[in-house]
This record gives C-alpha cells, structure tokens and sequence, in this order.
C-alpha cells in the first residue's frame, strides 16, 4: 500500500494499494475502448447508404401505434370506471363534520 503525502507535513494525506490502481486503470481502458469502438461505429453508420423504409414497414408501424393508443384508450375508461368507484364508496362511507 501506497502512502502519498501531498502537502509535505509528514502524515499521509491517502493511501492506495495495488488494487486500487489496477481497478482505476482498467476503468480506464475500459471506457477509452468503448469511446473507440462508439466512434468506428459511428463512422461506418455515415458511410453506410441510406436504408429504405418500404410503405409496408409504414403500414405495420402505424397498426401497432393504433394498437398502442386503442389499449390506452381502454385503461383510461377502466381507470375512469375505477374512479367513479372509489368516489361513490367514498361518499357513501365516510361524512364530513
């Protein structure tokens, strides 16, 4: 274990053992790399042509968005009829003074 002293009173101002430095720099290596392999993905991505998106795609796209918003528009209701519920049972169970 390393002791490092920075302000030169004698005393240790921290510590840090072999571990910690092999932890620290493989951090390191580690998001340079991804940077690296980000960047060449990138790079090629801008190359690459322009891919085309077929009008059946569209279709099959725009079906499961209506899905999406039939099923939320089928919550909302469950969640009104949930409300209109609780709302009842309060009234009924519980006077105000």
């Amino acid at each position: 274990m390393a002791k490092i002293d920075l302000d030169g009173d004698g005393k240790a101002d921290f510590s840090i053992s072999l571990a910690n430095i092999v932890m620290i720099l493989g951090g390191i290596v580690s998001i340079v790399s991804s940077y690296f392999m980000l960047n060449s993905k990138i790079e090629k991505a801008m190359i690459s042509p322009i891919q085309e998106v077929s009008q059946k795609d569209l279709k099959y796209l725009k079906d499961e968005e209506d899905l999406k918003i039939m099923k939320l528009e089928k919550d909302i209701e469950d969640n009104k009829g949930y409300i209109k519920a609780l709302e009842i049972e309060l009234r009924t169970q519980y006077i105000r003074k």
